[in-house]
Protein backbone atom coordinates (compact mmCIF):
# COMPACT_ATOMS: atom_id res chain seq x y z
CA UNK A 1 0.00 0.00 0.00
CA UNK A 2 2.82 2.40 0.79
CA UNK A 3 4.04 1.96 -2.79
CA UNK A 4 0.65 3.16 -4.09
CA UNK A 5 0.56 6.07 -1.65
CA UNK A 6 4.06 7.10 -2.75
CA UNK A 7 2.72 7.29 -6.32
CA UNK A 8 -0.07 9.63 -5.24
CA UNK A 9 -2.90 7.14 -4.73
CA UNK A 10 -5.17 7.67 -1.75
CA UNK A 11 -6.18 4.64 0.32
CA UNK A 12 -9.60 4.24 1.94
CA UNK A 13 -10.55 1.61 4.48
CA UNK A 14 -14.25 0.88 3.91
CA UNK A 15 -16.81 -0.42 6.44
CA UNK A 16 -14.58 0.43 9.38
CA UNK A 17 -15.93 -1.07 12.60
CA UNK A 18 -17.76 -3.97 11.00
CA UNK A 19 -15.39 -6.45 12.59
CA UNK A 20 -12.52 -6.52 15.02
CA UNK A 21 -9.95 -6.74 12.24
CA UNK A 22 -10.69 -3.12 11.29
CA UNK A 23 -8.23 -1.73 13.83
CA UNK A 24 -5.53 -4.13 12.71
CA UNK A 25 -6.08 -3.15 9.07
CA UNK A 26 -6.03 0.53 9.93
CA UNK A 27 -2.71 0.25 11.76
CA UNK A 28 -1.13 -1.88 9.03
CA UNK A 29 -2.45 0.03 5.99
CA UNK A 30 -2.28 3.59 7.37
CA UNK A 31 -5.08 4.73 5.05
CA UNK A 32 -5.84 8.31 4.05
CA UNK A 33 -9.56 7.81 4.64
CA UNK A 34 -11.68 5.68 6.95
CA UNK A 35 -15.31 5.12 6.00
CA UNK A 36 -17.31 4.26 9.10
CA UNK A 37 -19.68 1.35 8.77
CA UNK A 38 -23.37 2.24 8.49
CA UNK A 39 -23.89 0.59 11.88
CA UNK A 40 -22.53 3.71 13.60
CA UNK A 41 -25.20 5.92 12.06
CA UNK A 42 -28.30 3.84 12.81
CA UNK A 43 -29.12 5.29 16.22
CA UNK A 44 -26.53 8.05 16.40
CA UNK A 45 -29.06 10.78 17.15
CA UNK A 46 -30.81 8.76 19.87
CA UNK A 47 -27.93 7.03 21.63
CA UNK A 48 -25.36 9.02 23.60
CA UNK A 49 -22.98 6.04 23.62
CA UNK A 50 -22.95 5.92 19.80
CA UNK A 51 -22.36 9.67 19.65
CA UNK A 52 -19.43 9.47 22.08
CA UNK A 53 -17.95 6.49 20.24
CA UNK A 54 -18.13 8.16 16.82
CA UNK A 55 -16.74 11.38 18.27
CA UNK A 56 -13.81 9.55 19.86
CA UNK A 57 -13.09 7.46 16.78
CA UNK A 58 -13.21 10.56 14.61
CA UNK A 59 -10.93 12.49 16.95
CA UNK A 60 -8.43 9.63 17.04
CA UNK A 61 -8.21 9.41 13.26
CA UNK A 62 -8.10 13.16 12.74
CA UNK A 63 -5.19 13.34 15.19
CA UNK A 64 -3.24 11.07 12.84
CA UNK A 65 -4.33 12.92 9.69
CA UNK A 66 -6.86 10.32 8.58
CA UNK A 67 -10.11 11.73 7.18
CA UNK A 68 -13.32 10.14 8.49
CA UNK A 69 -16.21 9.51 6.11
CA UNK A 70 -19.73 8.92 7.41
CA UNK A 71 -21.93 7.10 4.94
CA UNK A 72 -25.68 6.74 4.90
CA UNK A 73 -26.62 10.36 5.55
CA UNK A 74 -30.18 9.96 4.29
CA UNK A 75 -32.14 11.99 6.87
CA UNK A 76 -31.82 15.58 8.09
CA UNK A 77 -31.06 14.37 11.62
CA UNK A 78 -28.09 12.36 10.34
CA UNK A 79 -26.72 15.43 8.57
CA UNK A 80 -27.19 17.48 11.75
CA UNK A 81 -25.34 14.85 13.82
CA UNK A 82 -22.48 14.75 11.31
CA UNK A 83 -22.13 18.51 11.71
CA UNK A 84 -22.30 18.33 15.52
CA UNK A 85 -19.55 15.70 15.46
CA UNK A 86 -17.53 17.88 13.07
CA UNK A 87 -17.20 15.14 10.49
CA UNK A 88 -15.86 16.68 7.32
CA UNK A 89 -16.92 14.13 4.74
CA UNK A 90 -20.30 12.47 4.32
CA UNK A 91 -22.05 10.31 1.77
CA UNK A 92 -25.78 10.15 1.19
CA UNK A 93 -28.79 11.82 -0.31
CA UNK A 94 -29.12 14.33 2.53
CA UNK A 95 -26.16 16.49 1.60
CA UNK A 96 -26.27 20.04 0.37
CA UNK A 97 -29.63 21.07 -1.05
CA UNK A 98 -30.80 17.50 -1.58
CA UNK A 99 -32.11 17.15 1.96
CA UNK A 100 -35.65 18.44 2.53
Amino acid sequence: MKCLQNKGFLIELDHFGRNTASWQKMIKLKPDYIKLDLYFLIDLSENAESEILVSNISGYFQFFGIQVILEGIEKPIYLAMAKVLKLQIGLGECLGNLCR
